[in-house]
């Protein structure tokens, strides 16, 4: 069984994988996935969720200045999590967004063609300068 491994990035999330390759330009991890901290029923729970939510994959290659610190010693309690969640993910494979729908059992309450856009209403956005009004 592989050694599963935690990447803490410099962006705050807690990448957990298997590392399949590692050099100066960075990590190669293999099984990508974030953890997602909640409380449910006052209880801590660590939550697993794909870490690129739009790729049909999970191997992930992260540059090395987007990781602070890599640790390889990690509670059997999370590891039995994570392998739950792939193992979840390996069943049931990557739900589509159209499926989200029918999970959810969620209808709109409005038409698209019932928005009334006009000048007034549109958002600017300016990428150059990074501002949104």
């Amino acid at each position: 069984m592989k050694q599963i491994s935690m990447l803490l990035l410099t962006n705050g999330d807690e990448v957990f994988g298997e590392i399949t390759n590692e050099n100066e330009r960075g990590v190669d991890m293999d099984n990508a996935l974030v953890a997602q901290y909640a409380t449910i029923s006052e209880t801590p729970t660590i939550i697993f969720r794909k870490f690129c939510t739009f790729t049909n994959n999970f191997d992930v290659f992260f540059k090395r200045e987007h990781i602070i610190a890599t640790f390889k010693d990690i509670r059997e309690d999370v590891i039995k999590s994570y392998r739950l969640t792939m193992e979840l993910y390996n069943e049931n494979g990557i739900p589509t967004f159209a499926d989200a729908d029918d999970i959810l059992d969620f209808e709109p309450e409005f038409e698209l063609n019932d928005i009334d856009l006009d000048e007034d209403s549109m958002i600017e956005y300016s990428y150059s300068k990074k501002t949104v009004h």
